[in-house]
């Protein structure tokens, strides 16, 4: 299913055609991405069908302007639990470093960085100092560095780790005050419908 909507093409030309020739269409990427943020189970389909490919498939898309485009909307989503998200982000583990180097997968980089607890946070810190030169000799690695503080890291990672439990804190309290102010209030909503009558 993800493939024929990425690349808008019937299921029998697809399963005869050279997958590594094939181009990913715009309007074929921006459906699923719509798909992916709508409330629901809706993605579900999509999802089973992304844990169907081959992952060395599904990480070249990380690398293309309209598939990594994809994967960034299944990280970000709302409506995809954490739990898969981590099954993505696994997928994607050894590769952070590469993926960092590249115009397009240093957006995964972030993406995933952003949806990580500290433990995950830490293990894609290490691979981007295991590999620090290759990473700082890219414009894109080099944003990339920065975003996740890879410097104060290395030199306080005491400090470093404060400050992410203080951040994550924050995340939480704003996404309670959040959620608590857009539920509907049941009794309120009941005592206008009384006064109506």
């Amino acid at each position: 299913l993800i493939n024929l909507l990425a690349f808008l093409m019937p299921y029998k030309e697809f399963v005869n055609a050279d997958y590594d020739q094939l181009p990913f269409r715009i309007q074929g990427s921006l459906i699923i991405q719509l798909v992916l943020q709508l409330p629901g189970d809706g993605h579900e389909p999509i999802m089973n069908s992304f844990f169907a490919q081959a992952p060395d498939r599904m990480y070249s898309w990380c690398k293309d302007p309209s598939g990594s485009r994809i994967i960034e909307a299944i990280i970000s989503s709302e409506h995809i639990p954490l739990a898969t998200k981590r099954q993505v982000l696994d997928q994607y583990s050894n590769k952070y470093a590469d993926l960092a180097v590249n115009k397009y997968g240093s957006h995964i980089v972030d993406a995933c960085w952003k949806v990580s607890d500290m433990p995950y946070k830490e293990k894609i810190m290490i691979e981007l100092i295991q590999r620090e030169m290759l990473v700082q000799d890219s414009p894109f690695g080099r944003i990339v560095m920065r975003n996740c503080r890879v410097e104060q890291y290395k030199r306080r990672a005491d400090e470093w780790r404060e400050r992410e439990r203080s951040l994550q804190k924050g995340k939480r309290m704003f996404k309670d005050i959040f959620d608590s102010s857009s539920t509907p209030n049941k009794r309120s909503d009941k005592k206008s419908k009384k006064s109506k009558k």
